[in-house]
């Protein structure tokens, strides 16, 4: 979500953003308006209607990052429907406000409104989707002001095996997650050991004690822990 080079004019983002731009700067930017959704891109993107007359604006919600579903340099990812299904279930046809983060621009450069989503209940769309499991906490350089909420809904979300930290995807976005496993034969072998290991805040703390490492789709502790370069293993030695 980088620094726009200018300011987009009224053409290009609807009025009452532009004007809300125009006279603030990134520290103290704060609410744009009451839009209406009037269509779910995916999971962490919208277009919103501007009532007044200023036209459809393209958003993206802050905070938080859903699997990929319509990027031609990628596959569709695991999960990328569903959480494009529960951003249509929580958002359309509703009338949310944009607010901005001062630790953010408010335009990135393909155009698009960077902005937390308000349900009219005043419910953050960012946290109540980390929560659910249909989209993963995100940071672009600097952490946005909520990310303590949504990281801590992503944690609970993650600790339930809810959305995406299930089955099939277990916290991997790879599309090759979703493809079914061959059967493997258990005639004759030894009862499986079913016993967790111990969670631990982190996996350096799991790795101390010398547990570790886990394998997405076939350690249920995989989903207690990120997996920073998104390979299918955590907790690595």
């Amino acid at each position: 979500m980088g620094s726009p080079s200018s300011v987009p004019k009224a053409t290009s983002i609807s009025t009452s953003i532009s004007t809300s731009i125009s006279t603030s700067t990134s520290v103290d930017a704060g609410v744009l308006g009451v839009f209406l959704v009037s269509r779910i891109i995916d999971g962490d993107t919208i277009e919103v209607t501007d009532e007044s007359g200023g036209g459809v604006v393209t958003v993206r919600i802050l905070g938080i990052d859903s699997p990929e579903s319509r990027d031609p340099r990628t596959s569709i990812q695991c999960w990328a429907g569903q959480s494009t299904s529960y951003a249509e279930d929580t958002l359309s046809a509703q009338r949310v406000t944009l607010r901005s983060d001062p630790t953010q621009d408010v335009v990135d450069a393909y155009q698009r409104v960077l902005a937390y989503v308000l349900l009219p209940d005043g419910r953050n769309f960012s946290v109540e989707s980390a929560g659910a499991g249909a989209s993963r906490a995100y940071t672009y350089e600097t952490p946005v002001q909520s990310a303590p909420e949504i990281e801590a809904a992503e944690a609970a979300a993650t600790q339930a095996g809810l959305g995406l930290w299930g089955a099939p995807c277990f916290g991997a976005t790879s599309a090759a997650t979703t493809s079914a496993a061959p059967p493997v034969s258990t005639q004759g072998a030894p009862p499986a050991d079913t016993a967790l290991d111990p969670q631990f805040d982190t996996c350096g703390a799991a790795i101390e004690a010398g547990y570790g490492p886990y394998r997405v789709g076939v350690d249920p502790e995989y989903r207690w822990y990120k997996d920073g370069d998104s390979d299918g293993v955590n907790c690595e030695r």
